[in-house]
């Protein structure tokens, strides 16, 4: 159990790392994070592969701001001894004093040869509108 508590700090820390602008703008280091057949939902609704998500993030110029997203109530879920799911939810500022983007986000995290890879990554939009505040039953 030891050795579980050690590898959840350090996937916290990882997915951290992943709202750092120095991550963010770096080819080297995104690619070492994300496994070769990451997969990630957006929270627009639309997939992405790794690829993709590099080139995106890399092109993004909110990828340099000093922290792209807050995250608040990070939790790690055991599915296999070398793998795991980490949930959490996000908040990042939006311009012109609009509301903060709040999303539910969830990564799944492999040990592949030693290290802590995403394989999957999935961002739900967490929108609250005056006028939708009736509850889905």
């Amino acid at each position: 159990m030891k050795s579980q508590a050690k590898d959840a700090a350090t996937l916290k820390r990882l997915e951290a790392r992943l709202q750092l602008p120095s991550v963010r703008t770096s080819h080297q280091q995104l690619d070492q994070l994300l496994a070769d057949e990451f997969l990630e939902f957006g929270s627009s609704g639309a997939t992405y592969d790794k690829a993709q998500v590099i080139k995106g993030l890399l092109a993004d110029p909110e990828s340099q701001l000093p922290r792209y997203a807050t995250m608040q109530g990070m939790k790690v879920l055991w599915l296999a001894p070398d793998i795991a799911l980490v949930t959490y939810r996000s908040q990042k500022a939006r311009p012109g004093g609009a509301p903060p983007q709040r999303a539910n986000r969830s990564s799944i995290w492999k040990k592949m040869d030693g290290r802590w890879q995403m394989v999957f990554h999935q961002g739900t939009p967490l929108e609250r509108s005056p006028d939708k505040k009736k509850r889905v039953q």
